[in-house]
């Protein structure tokens, strides 16, 4: 997708020429959490599938995108400026508060458990445009192909559920404040034709419970993998919602920690009867020995790793 030309701003003068790139509408918001001593992780153009679905989906948290896509209703506004006057003159003291608000439409409640979770972290996040665009911060001078996470003032995240009527759909509403240090100058984006990775499409690391009973064989293992919130918030005698189609080899890793080896998985079956429970083989362990079960770093799932004994 060629870039976005903006030709209706009307702008003479400063060696703006007639048409120029510009970002479009945002659609969607990659929420990351930043590094202690200042230090963020970066987007570099270009950008490819494989680096995108790596942000998405590792395991490091520090890395890792929290990806909401579709958001409506977005907006980002500066407040006037603090000034103050003397003489009838306005003198300018600071920037006015940049506040960010958007909606998430039919969103479960649990979200908003995780949305809060960021409140009291130091975050940041990425903007992706209708244009297939992402929006962020300009880096240092020199790194002109690298942007980083537009920074939240932290503590100002706030969330609150919209219940759905007659007339009106079930929403939650998100606001909170750009990090007051944020100079308006320095948002840029890595345009369209240079991003090869599905933005749109790519699923976003899925939360889930790894819910296990027993032993396990020197050669099997059996886990029920349920989604950690469901799209409905029920309860039922089953637990949460069962993650289904995952009976990937690669998705799932075994370490020995008696022999202090990594296992191979030959194969992973998922049950045809119990949705979301998956039996794991592999060759043959001591009696007794102690193994951990986890996602892999190419999952794009993620659960609390478990270990069992094998008898």
């Amino acid at each position: 997708m060629a870039e976005l030309c903006s030709c209706d701003t009307g702008v003479n003068g400063f060696g703006v020429i007639d048409c120029y790139g510009a970002p479009d509408r945002v659609i969607g918001l990659a929420f990351q959490s930043l590094k202690s001593g200042g230090v963020e992780n970066t987007l570099t153009a270009p950008v490819a599938q494989a680096d995108w679905e790596t942000s998405l989906w590792s395991k490091d948290g520090e890395i890792r995108l929290s990806l909401l896509n579709d958001v409506k209703a977005y907006t980002s506004e500066r407040d006037d400026a603090v000034t103050e006057t003397i003489d009838t003159i306005d003198y300018f003291i600071s920037e006015g508060k940049k506040m960010v608000s958007f909606q998430v439409i039919g969103s479960p409640y649990k979200l908003k458990e995780y949305v809060d979770s960021l409140r009291c972290q130091r975050s940041g996040f990425y903007g992706i445009s209708a244009s297939g665009q992402l929006l962020g911060r300009k880096k240092a001078a020199g790194s002109e192909d690298e942007i980083y996470p537009i920074p939240v003032q932290q503590g100002t995240i706030y969330s609150k559920m919209i219940d759905k009527t007659k007339e009106t759909l079930a929403k939650m509403q998100v606001t909170f404040q750009i990090d007051e240090n944020f100079n308006d100058a320095d948002l840029v984006y890595i345009p369209a034709d240079e991003i090869t990775a599905d933005l749109f499409d790519t699923e976003a690391m899925i939360q889930a419970t790894a819910v296990t009973s027993g032993t396990s064989t020197t050669t099997t293992t059996t886990q029920e993998i349920q989604l950690n919130f469901s799209l409905s918030g029920q309860i039922s005698a089953n637990g949460q919602e069962p993650l289904e189609n995952f009976d990937t080899v690669t998705y799932f890793d075994i370490y020995n920690n008696t022999t202090v080896a990594a296992v191979v998985p030959s194969a992973v079956s998922e049950s045809a009867t119990t949705p979301g429970l998956y039996t794991l083989t592999f060759a043959a362990q001591t009696t007794a020995d102690v193994l951990e079960f986890s996602a892999s770093a190419t999952a794009p799932f993620n659960f609390v790793a478990f270990t069992k004994t094998s008898l």
